[in-house]
């Protein structure tokens, strides 16, 4: 079988869920959530 591409960036997953990802790693909560 041919070789796996290598995994994709998470560019396609736009939602609160990745911006509270972010958010989290920089440390700081979201006022809205």
């Amino acid at each position: 079988p041919p070789p796996a591409p290598p995994p994709a960036p998470a560019r396609h997953r736009r939602g609160p869920r990745l911006r509270a990802s972010v958010e989290h790693r920089r440390g700081r909560q979201h006022p809205a959530l």
